[in-house]
């Protein structure tokens, strides 16, 4: 602002030098020392009595080509971030699902003697319908950095030694896990909660591992959820 303030001003006393125009600087008014276009700043310097109008534009000129720069800058800078802001708020995709379709009745799952996929089937959210509540898959619509999380329980009752474990897979391949092996109560669950990065078309999807169980009693307490935190090329 202080720069435009002061250019503003050089500009004002820069009109009181009508008499010099480009027909000013022609070959016929510099027949000393050949034409060599308008006087440098050493000259001006020199010769303040003559050129200190033309010192005086000179400066204007290299104020305005650095406003100019300046403003190229800032308008790159503003494209940049309204870029972003444009794919913050078109690339979006989160979900979030629970086990059974019924919370208000008693229902259980396992224990299993191989891992299989934990469909929960109830949806909670689908922002753009990326999750298949039939084969329990969560497909990638965009490549990019997403949080995945899953939470389970289990009442496996006085004296069981089952546990409550889950097992998260991309692609097919395991690469996140936990559980909760019973001990002296009868309660468990486990949560598992990460970070990743996905390739558009990635699937991720969640099994129970064998000698697990799941179950809920009038709650969700079996919730598989993912959404994306952010989308680049």
């Amino acid at each position: 602002m202080k720069a435009v303030v002061f250019l503003l001003l050089v500009l004002k006393e820069a009109g009181s030098c009508n008499a010099f125009s480009n027909d000013d600087f022609s070959k016929d008014n510099f027949p000393k020392g050949g034409w060599g276009g308008p006087p440098s700043s050493d000259e001006c310097e020199t010769d303040t009595g003559s050129c200190g109008c033309c010192l005086m534009m000179q400066k204007v000129d290299k104020l305005k080509s650095n406003l100019t720069a300046k403003l190229d800058e800032l308008e790159n800078e503003y494209n940049t971030v309204s870029n972003t802001f444009t794919s913050m708020t078109t690339q979006r995709s989160a979900f979030s699902a629970t086990m059974f379709e019924n919370p208000k009745t008693s229902n259980a799952w396992g224990p299993i003697q191989t891992p299989e996929p934990l469909c929960t089937k109830k949806k909670f959210s689908d922002l753009r319908n990326d999750y298949n509540a039939n084969t329990g898959i969560y497909t990638a619509p965009y490549k990019g950095i997403y949080s995945i999380s899953v939470s389970v329980f289990h009442d496996a009752g006085q004296g069981s030694n089952e546990q409550s474990c889950v097992m998260v897979y991309r692609n097919g391949v395991m690469f996140a896990g936990s559980e909760e092996v019973h001990t002296v109560d009868h309660e468990d669950s486990t949560t598992v909660s990460v970070t990743v990065q996905l390739e558009k078309g990635d699937t991720v999807e969640v099994k129970l591992k064998a000698g697990c169980l799941l179950c809920m009693e009038n709650d969700n307490y079996n919730v598989f959820s993912g959404f994306l935190l952010y989308a680049y090329e």
